[in-house]
């Protein structure tokens, strides 16, 4: 015969056992409904800050870059103006066709090019050459000839004067190696790059 203090101890057994088990299914009831709405804050939250740094780091890069434009802008109006500047020489994009490579030239395994890290390069806008020049030279697969036989002396000046570019290109890919070309346009019809 069982005693009535077993029967009270498995009665309070049962009873904190159904307690237990209410407990956990309401605990877990309340947990597995908060969960996605504590995931998407979380990720609210996660969001938020990764965006507010890479924001941060965006602006940061564009006013390097501000600063790399206006550097080439102030030293382009100053080679149009200062004879005192010292001259250099003008390459040519495709050093095969005018036959005057650069001193330091070499192929570039990652860019798959042939680079000069002293000189820049320049290349002539197809408008930029005599009319009878032009068909041939946007259809041609390779450049065959000095592209420089067929443009007027003014441009040829341009392109010579702006040569002195090199000197501010230089210093400014050194100082922001993240600017892997530099390029710089002119109005009479070509543009350089670095390197």
């Amino acid at each position: 015969m069982i005693k009535f203090r077993s029967v009270a101890y498995l009665v309070i057994i049962c009873l904190a056992t159904a307690s237990a088990v209410s407990a956990v299914v309401v605990i877990n009831n309340l947990s597995t409904s908060s969960i996605p709405t504590e995931i998407e804050e979380n990720a609210k939250e996660k969001l938020l800050i990764t965006t507010t740094i890479q924001s941060r780091q965006i602006a940061s890069q564009l006013g390097r870059t501000e600063s790399v434009i206006n550097a080439m802008a102030a030293f382009a109006k100053q080679i149009w103006t200062d004879d005192s500047i010292p001259e250099i020489p003008s390459f040519y994009h495709d050093e095969n066709v005018s036959n005057n490579p650069p001193p330091d030239i070499y192929m570039d395994n990652v860019y798959e090019r042939q680079l000069s890290y002293l000189y820049s390069g320049y290349k002539i806008a197809p408008t930029a050459f005599e009319e009878t020049y032009q068909d041939d030279y946007l259809t041609s697969f390779t450049e065959t000839e000095n592209p420089l036989l067929h443009v007027n002396s003014t441009l040829i000046s341009a392109i010579n004067r702006s040569a002195k570019m090199d000197l501010v290109f230089r210093q400014l890919y050194g100082a922001y190696p993240e600017h892997v070309w530099l390029y710089m346009g002119f109005e009479q019809g070509f543009h350089r790059s670095f390197p």
